[in-house]
């Protein structure tokens, strides 16, 4: 039997919850992934639950909260058994976690300050289990999300901080040159066509002069030349704007992306 059709057969509640304990006594004494009963329970309900809840919020692993997949009081053996499950799965030595744009997921506008916390000390529970089992956690963030960090759980900081501040890589923003050769390389995958491959290595529909808007560093780093490069070319079609695409033009689109970042950059510019 395939497992969806497995799943297919648990028609009830009575039906999941005899099954995942079937599924815990595996996980328990055959595949060895937690000694604890409770641990192993949740760990099975998960997979028999999987058709109705294929996903899951950060709330499901807050233990004590209602319907939560953690056994209260046991979260760093519940996180653990999931560490060595992956391991096992997969057959690998060990699990990274990467949280790319660390902001829009901790501190989104549409979370409150308890929901932020509680995001936050679950992954301090996860970066406490990182030290004794072979997990890898990386957060890209920028310098904003650092300095609200420190400032809502500061455990969590000195959890990242604690042994070697060398776990910290900053990226520097590139030099002036340097963002026009990747704005160049950018624009060249879209000029294989015959028609463009006059235009490659070239700016083009971008102005040459375009360091005129590359002042702030913000805008200098690679996702942020990127972001600048599609949306403007994409304002630019809509608009119906001839290349090579005003100064004026591409600053309008930084100032609607990075308004607060060039706005103080324009005040000292008139200072």
């Amino acid at each position: 039997m395939i497992f969806i059709d497995m799943l297919a057969t648990l028609k009830t509640k009575v039906d999941r919850e005899r099954k995942a304990r079937e599924l815990s006594d595996v996980i328990k004494n055959e595949l060895n992934l937690t000694d604890d009963e409770e641990v192993a329970y949740k760990l099975g309900l998960m997979v028999v639950e999987t058709a109705s809840k294929p996903y899951f919020s950060y709330r499901d692993f807050i233990a004590g909260a209602k319907g939560a997949l953690v056994a209260e009081r046991e979260e760093s053996k519940y996180f653990k058994a999931v560490i060595n499950a992956i391991i096992k799965v997969y057959d690998v030595e060990g699990v990274a976690f990467l949280i790319d744009e660390f902001e829009e997921i901790a501190f989104p506008k549409r979370m409150s300050h308890k929901q932020t916390y509680e995001y936050l000390a679950t992954l301090r529970s996860l970066i406490d289990i990182s030290e004794k089992e072979n997990l890898w956690i990386i957060c890209a963030m920028t310098m904003e999300a650092v300095e609200e960090t420190i400032k809502m759980n500061p455990a969590l900081w000195q959890r990242f901080v604690h042994k070697d501040r060398n776990t910290i890589l900053n990226l520097e923003p590139l030099t002036k040159d340097e963002s026009k050769n990747l704005i160049k390389w950018w624009l060249n995958t879209a000029k294989n066509d015959d028609g463009l491959k006059e235009y490659k290595n070239i700016l083009f529909p971008f102005p040459e002069d375009i360091e005129k808007v590359l002042k702030s560093p913000e805008v200098r780093l690679p996702r942020s030349l990127v972001r600048i490069g599609f949306f403007t070319l994409a304002k630019a079609e809509e608009e119906k704007v001839k290349a090579p695409i005003p100064i004026n033009f591409i600053k309008r689109i930084i100032n609607e992306l990075y308004s607060s970042k060039i706005s103080k950059e324009s005040k000292n510019d008139r200072e």
